[in-house]
């Protein structure tokens, strides 16, 4: 099993021709040379991939039982749809995550609680 870090995420997949991930980034595939496949939606505004693994910039919002992240490059404006936003909700033992925009980096974090995440 190859481990990937996509979006922020870590992907599990076998690195076999159409094998989908089986982590948090659902949906992935591999292309007949063991690549994986993106789509405009996993790009930032000039068409690259973001680099998880450089230093990010991020905004956290706490409430009850809910804690807003977004993460964005160092310097990114708050006002600037570069944004990845995540809502983690916990309930007793039940953690949940969920991603505003399907996770790309395409959200603005002025106000994190008002985005729509599923």
């Amino acid at each position: 099993m190859s481990k990937q870090s996509v979006n922020g995420q870590l992907a599990n997949y076998n690195a076999t021709p159409g094998t989908r991930s089986n982590g948090d980034a659902s949906g992935l595939e591999v292309d007949s040379k063991g690549n994986l496949k993106t789509t405009s939606a996993d790009k930032d505004a000039n068409g690259n991939l973001p680099v998880t693994d450089a230093p990010m910039a991020q905004k956290i919002t706490e409430g009850t039982g809910v804690t807003y992240v977004a993460i964005a490059p160092v310097g990114t404006a708050k006002a600037s749809a570069l944004w990845q936003a995540k809502k983690i909700t916990v309930s007793g033992a039940d953690t949940v995550i969920t991603w505003a925009g399907g996770g790309a980096f395409s959200q603005v974090a002025t106000d994190l609680t008002s985005l729509t995440y599923a």
